[in-house]
């Protein structure tokens, strides 16, 4: 292959010149800074052009400004300044506002102000945005100087807002800032601050199913809640409600109306699937929710809390007490669902911490009154079918050898074999059934048939029993069962209320939205103005009296309610409630003994009648 580039020996000699002659070219070029830019594309003070690569992008005027916006939009704020400065000779307004945004987004407030200058005055489409840009602004600049103890400078900038943005919505911020400045100078906060304080209310969102197959409900806790806002006087508290239909999409409607509302704190939605739904979107709008929902889970790892009662601390509270008086042995029979296996599992652990033993469980369809399959399992029917079964195979076989030759005792057993039906096998002493007054109506007369019934175990309930309806149907079966019963509190004062008023009983879940409105508005005297204040009251208050009675946040950030423990007993041919453990007036440390109230012999627990025979089966086919 012929050579493209031969070396000759004049090679050498004609490298050595071309490099020469260049380097004698750039020492006759006079150094000047226009000089410097043609030769390497450095900035001059004649052409103020950042210098940009051969293959960079260079965008055209039309494109400056949507990439000034999408620069803002993702944080790149330094971009954005940049390009909100080269947007001046476009559109000067527009770029001026754009500056002062990214100098106060990178905390240049000093410099965003100055960028403000003249635009929060002017005349144009930008103006009110750069009003309320420069009014946050003068509360930051204040906030810094405090933080710098320049208090002087501060006070001038909280001057200049009150002056010129007395009305605006962040006046709140400056109410905080006028505290911090009284604190800081150890000066007493003004009246006419404590004034212009008591007309800023907090503002609630109340989100409840005004509509939709719920509406009964949440119409009675909107009401409610209107009664307890009228009882504090309205004082500190604006209210919003909203209507979600009951349904996750329109639970997030609801609370977007709120948020244009500007609520601070939101009260609700029923329902836990509800509270999902929104609990992002108020976590992205940094506003507390108090729920009104029983389940949990949709309080973990959100700024959510649940107003509400809390069924399984009546499973360990029934649990507790029974095991304090002697009982070690017990079996459950729950309510198919969430209800039902969430009160099932709280139970259960609580009877092995305390050391007892859980025999048999079972879950029965709560829309259907027969539970024969559950009670046939929990009384071991089949394996008491086959013990009988086996004894009357042998004596079966015995007979066909011997006929009338048996003995007379093994023939007496053999006749009475024949006719008997397999007795329950009880092993427990107490038995769970939580289910509601209405349903254990129908239950217990089948807790009799299999020999489970309140004179052969103990009985052991939830706050679902607490009704007139259960002592009135109440029979035999349930004497003697223990339950626990929600604190009346003043509950009796506002169903008073609340009837004189609407004419009708309220819902049970009326006296939560009466009792929150009533939290709030302690709150509220007590200081709490913004919601991210929230949280700082709630762990600071040890606990609360209302309508239902005692009640505090825990850790979980669900409440603790205070109960009573019951006891079914009969008086001159009626059942009635007797009140074994009073309700506490302020709720007691969690593993305090829950020992009986009275000890006078009229109101010990009465011992419930035991039938002669040992069960129902041998009333019918003797001993």
């Amino acid at each position: 292959m012929p050579h493209l580039f031969k070396m000759t020996r004049h090679t050498p000699h004609l490298l050595l010149a071309v490099i020469g002659f260049t380097a004698f070219m750039v020492a006759q070029m006079a150094y000047t800074p226009t000089a410097h830019a043609q030769l390497f594309g450095a900035p001059s003070p004649e052409n103020q052009v950042e210098y940009l690569p051969t293959r960079a992008f260079v965008p055209t005027i039309d494109q400056i400004k949507p990439l000034a916006e999408q620069a803002y939009s993702m944080g790149m704020y330094y971009d954005s300044l940049r390009y909100f400065q080269r947007l001046e000779a476009i559109n000067p307004e527009q770029s001026q506002l754009g500056i002062a945004k990214s100098f106060e987004r990178m905390g240049e407030y000093a410099k965003a102000l100055g960028a403000l200058q003249e635009l929060h005055l002017a005349d144009s489409a930008f103006r009110e945005q750069a009003r309320r840009l420069r009014a946050s602004l003068l509360l930051s600049m204040a906030e810094v100087h405090q933080k710098t103890n320049d208090l002087k400078a501060s006070e001038n900038y909280l001057r200049t807002f009150v002056s010129e943005y007395k009305d605006e919505l962040n006046n709140r911020r400056y109410i905080h800032l006028m505290r911090q400045q009284a604190v800081l100078s150890g000066s007493l906060v003004p009246d006419a601050l404590k004034a212009s304080e008591q007309t800023i209310p907090l503002r609630v969102g109340l989100l409840l199913p005004l509509s939709g197959p719920m509406a009964e409900i949440g119409q009675s806790m909107q009401q409610a809640a209107l009664i307890s806002l009228f009882n504090q006087s309205m004082k500190h508290i604006e209210l919003y409600p909203e209507d979600t239909q009951g349904t996750p999409a329109g639970a997030q409607a609801a609370l977007e109306r709120a948020l244009q509302s500007g609520v601070d704190i939101v009260l609700g939605p029923l329902l836990s699937q509800n509270v999902q739904a929104i609990a992002p979107m108020a976590d992205a709008a940094d506003r507390p929710v108090i729920a009104y929902s029983s389940d949990r889970m949709v309080a973990d790892g959100r700024d959510v809390r649940l107003f509400s009662i809390i069924p399984t601390e009546q499973a360990e509270l029934v649990a507790r007490y029974a095991v304090q008086h002697g009982y070690r042995s017990f079996a459950a029979l729950m309510p198919e669902g969430p209800y039902g296996r969430e009160m099932f599992r709280v139970f259960e652990a609580e009877v092995k911490r305390l050391g007892g033993t859980l025999d048999r469980h079972s879950f029965y369809d709560a829309k259907s009154p027969d539970i024969t399959t559950s009670l046939k399992y929990i009384t071991r029917i089949e394996e008491a079918r086959a013990e009988l079964n086996k004894e009357l195979r042998a004596l079966e076989k015995q007979y066909e050898l011997l006929a009338d030759a048996m003995d007379d005792e093994s023939l007496a057993r053999l006749r009475e074999l024949r006719k008997a039906e397999p007795q329950p096998i009880v092993n427990y002493q107490a038995l769970f059934v939580p289910a509601p007054a209405k349903t254990l109506s129908l239950i217990a007369s089948q807790l009799a048939f299999y020999d489970t019934d309140g004179s052969q175990v103990k009985l052991l309930g939830s706050s679902q029993w607490d009704s007139p309806e259960l002592l009135a149907n109440a029979d035999r079966y349930v004497w003697g069962s223990w339950y626990p019963a929600l604190a009346k509190g003043n509950e009796f004062v506002f169903e008073q209320q609340y009837k004189a008023i609407y004419g009708q009983q309220p819902h049970p879940l009326a006296a939560l939205a009466y009792d929150s409105i009533q939290l709030l508005s302690n709150f509220t005297e007590n200081g709490l103005t913004r919601g991210n204040e929230l949280d700082r009251m709630v762990r600071q208050s040890g606990g609360f009296y209302g309508v239902t009675g005692p009640y505090r946040f825990n850790l979980q950030g669900t409440l603790e309610h205070g109960y009573s423990l019951n006891q079914i007993g009969y008086r001159r041919g009626q059942a009635r409630n007797i009140e074994l453990v009073p309700s506490p007036t302020i709720l007691p440390a969690a593993e305090a003994p829950l020992e009986p109230q009275y000890t006078d012999k009229r109101f010990r627990e009465p011992e419930p009648p035991r039938r002669k025979s040992r069960g129902f089966f041998e009333s019918l086919f003797g001993n």
